[in-house]
């Protein structure tokens, strides 16, 4: 999507937080932007479109999950990302959005992932235990858009996550 026809230049990607652990799709080989690489779920906001509205139609078409309510979307941030599509760059302006629920649904992919996992969000909390896992398991592949995600916003969903749970979020073992 080229942010011609339906779609303004805008994005949203949204954190989806399922029992303790965050949801990432792994991009298909066709996609424009970083094929193969592991990503949360995210797109374009149509014109005439709420960020909101939007976040919450990209879940559900990226992972076959309707978010029940929207006031469950919480918003973390806004930011500018310098995108390179081969010799080209575009401007992405990505709003950020938090989705967490008890509940672990099964995930229903769009044609355009060809994997899900989930991911402790301690073990995204911070460097040093992603770090730590990456070499006991093996480095995983996140975009550059969403090694910036984990960097600037995982601590504070952690820790927005364990302050509001029973003590059961997933730990990195």
């Amino acid at each position: 999507m080229d942010g011609s026809g339906d779609y303004q230049n805008e994005i949203v990607g949204i954190v989806g937080v399922f029992d303790g652990e965050v949801l990432y799709l792994k991009r298909g080989p066709e996609a424009k932007l970083y094929p193969g690489k592991w990503c949360i779920p995210s797109g374009h906001i149509k014109i005439g479109e709420t960020p909101e509205d939007a976040a919450a139609r990209e879940f559900g078409e990226e992972t076959g999950y309707a978010i029940p309510d929207r006031s469950g979307l919480e918003k973390l941030g806004r930011f500018e990302y310098n995108a390179e599509i081969g010799k080209s760059t575009i401007k992405l302006n990505i709003t950020l959005f938090l989705y967490r629920t008890e509940e672990k649904p099964e995930i229903r992919m769009c044609d355009e992932h060809t994997a899900s996992k989930y991911v402790s969000a301690e073990l995204l909390s911070s460097k040093e235990n992603l770090f730590m896992h990456s070499q006991a398991r093996g480095a995983e592949d996140f975009t550059p858009i969403d090694k910036l995600v984990i960097e600037r916003y995982m601590p504070e969903v952690y820790e927005m996550c364990r302050s509001r749970s029973s003590g059961k979020l997933k730990s990195t073992a």
